[in-house]
């Protein structure tokens, strides 16, 4: 069986919608009068700092998931200390390639930084 809607049908839910449109561009107007005002305090080496916490915390949770995969996997097949061992190996090769590599990158940048400003 076919229902088709009549114009009366949708007439109570037509001013709701055109209340949460009239809502909803009013919102946006207000937005871009205060995104203005926020960007004149400077918030943009606090807003660098967050987000780069952030990416750390998105780094370091996969790499918590893996080690635990790798850490469950070696203790269904081994017994003793050998299930710790690529566990460990694996965390220092998270630890190493993602954060060590990275600082050393960026103290390496600095250096040269530092250079060329004493030129």
């Amino acid at each position: 069986m076919i229902v088709l809607c009549s114009p009366t049908a949708a007439e109570p839910t037509r001013p709701r919608i055109e209340r949460l449109d009239r809502e909803l561009d009013q919102l946006l107007r207000e937005l871009r009068v205060a995104m203005p005002g926020v960007f004149r305090e400077h918030p943009k080496p606090r807003l660098v700092a967050i987000s780069s916490r952030f990416a750390l915390a998105g780094l370091v949770a996969p790499a918590v998931a893996m080690n635990g995969a790798i850490l469950l996997v070696t203790d269904l097949l081994f017994d003793g200390a050998v299930v710790v061992v690529p566990a460990v190996l694996s965390a220092a090769v998270f630890v190493g390639l993602w954060f060590v590599l990275g600082e050393l990158r960026r103290i390496s940048s600095d250096r040269s930084h530092d250079e060329e400003a004493a030129t």
